[in-house]
């Protein structure tokens, strides 16, 4: 089954705002703040949200926004450290419901943590509403994958979660990509933001017999979670009961420019090798795998759904900025961005996916089913929605952790707080897709076939939606020999 793939998710470039006042110098350890340094460095972190981020408002309105930031500034009465500081923060970036949206300690913080901190050593997988081992890293003897958690240090996992959650950045309010992001980075959320000691204790659950083991934490570095290495995109065949040919499954681990040119792909000229092999082996079934791909290029997409398109078709129905955006942008890559104001909106308007796109002559003819899951994020997700609205794929997974009706990404522009240090990663462009069939805001693309692995599946390292989609196109194929 495929894991997730860290890479960043539609990042044309990134800037930085040099700020009055902004510094980068370190920060002693243990160094408290005044209130005075503290409120400075919060009211610059609501200016510059404020004034560059295009979709602030998407999904929470202005006055909520600000009875937030009220609240938080009327908590700044007391000196704090660095870290105090950004839990009472972290929050309400989360609350932007933006996934592109991060804010993270200073560069000192990381320096002395990596070399003195210590971590929660074990990462933790979710399923069936239950929490498991997946890996320790502190070799603890009898702590083997599988093992159901159901307390940590005295806390229930239910508690764990309702102090972890608040923390973690999603677009809108998306369950899935909350807890892609949770199995990842686990050790290192439950350290930050639930409890950081040198010994912990687990209450494990195996054959109705519970028992608490205790588990030494680890320095950072040790905490590696396992990853496959994967080719950024592959195209490959198997074998489907009731098929006379092999299906071809396109898998496609990212959108990043960067990672499949690392790769030395050509991504224009490997869609075109793909799709005229198809057309030349008269394939019926193409199945596109989008699990883990957390995006990249925000035009990777369209370029892919015109060769599934038999049709001139729509991708994105706006780029919106805000005013003060495109001075941000250097002079050099500013030159190559045409804005202009429509109805008090500033547009980005010469996007490579605006407009009417035309399909390629080797568009793909066959039934496309596409696997999904929380992983499946910012130009992926957008994809997905696309080829779901415009009723070209059948979907099978999970819902993905991208928003269903577009995102704010493009120019991600860093900022470091003066006062703190605390770094600032600000997504500028909002894309709206030119959806048929829009949903309510905050969910992701839903598959039209939800498909979780069991606990059994997982361990076994059994792929539950791929057997599934083989599954479905063999009973396709039975149905029409059957006619």
């Amino acid at each position: 089954m495929k894991k997730l793939t860290i890479t960043f998710a539609i990042l044309v470039f990134v800037t930085r705002i040099l700020a009055q006042g902004l510094s980068e110098e370190a920060l002693p350890k243990g160094t408290i703040l005044s209130p005075k340094a503290l409120t400075e460095d919060f009211e610059q972190l609501n200016n510059l949200l404020k004034t560059y981020h295009s979709g602030l408002f998407w999904y929470m309105d202005r006055f909520t926004w600000d009875n937030e930031v009220k609240s938080i500034k009327n908590q700044l009465t007391e000196p704090m450290g660095e870290m105090d500081f950004y839990r009472l923060v972290n929050p309400l970036i989360a609350k932007i419901a933006c996934g592109h949206t991060a804010i993270r300690p200073s560069h000192s913080f990381y320096i002395d943590y990596n070399q003195n901190g210590t971590m929660f050593p074990v990462q933790v997988k979710f399923l069936e509403g239950k929490a498991y081992v997946q890996q320790d890293f502190s070799k603890t003897p009898g702590l083997e994958k599988g093992l159901e958690i159901t307390a940590i240090d005295g806390k229930p996992i239910e508690e764990v979660l309702t102090l972890i959650m608040p923390h973690i950045t999603a677009d809108g309010n998306i369950k899935s990509a909350k807890f892609n992001e949770l199995e990842y980075w686990f050790p290192l959320f439950y350290t930050r933001f639930v409890q950081n000691t040198d010994t912990h204790i687990l209450t494990l659950t195996k054959n109705g017999k519970e028992a608490n083991i205790p588990v030494d934490a680890v320095k950072p570095a040790v905490v590696k979670p396992t990853i496959s290495q994967q080719e950024p995109i592959s195209f490959s065949f198997s074998k489907v009961k009731g098929n006379a040919k092999p299906v071809r499954t396109l898998d496609i681990n990212t959108f990043s420019q960067w990672d499949i040119e690392a790769a030395k792909i050509d991504y224009d000229k490997f869609l075109k090798q793909i799709f005229t092999t198809l057309k030349k082996e008269k394939a019926q079934e193409l199945i596109i795998d989008l699990r883990g791909n957390n995006g990249g290029n925000d035009d990777f997409g369209a370029k892919l759904f015109a060769y599934l398109s038999q049709e001139p078709f729509a991708y994105y129905s706006s780029v919106e900025v805000n005013p003060e955006t495109k001075y941000a942008i250097p002079l050099a890559r500013r030159m190559s961005y045409k804005f202009k104001e429509i109805d008090g909106k500033i547009l980005y308007t010469n996007h490579p996916a605006l407009g009417k796109l035309q399909p390629e002559n080797l568009a793909f003819e066959g039934d496309v089913y596409v696997l999904i899951d929380g992983g499946t994020f910012s130009a992926a997700a957008g994809f997905a929605a696309i080829a779901s609205d415009q009723g070209r794929a059948i979907l099978i997974g999970e819902e993905t952790g991208g928003a269903k009706l577009g995102n704010t990404s493009g120019v991600i522009l860093d900022a470091v707080l003066p006062n703190t240090g605390l770094r600032l990663s600000l997504p500028t462009f909002r894309y709206s897709l030119a959806l048929q069939n829009p949903s309510n805001k905050g969910v992701g693309v839903i598959p039209d076939h939800k498909i979780t692995p069991t606990v059994e599946q997982w361990l076994a390292n059994e792929d539950a939606q791929m057997e599934y989609v083989f599954s479905l196109i063999g009973q396709v194929k039975l149905a029409q020999a059957s006619r």
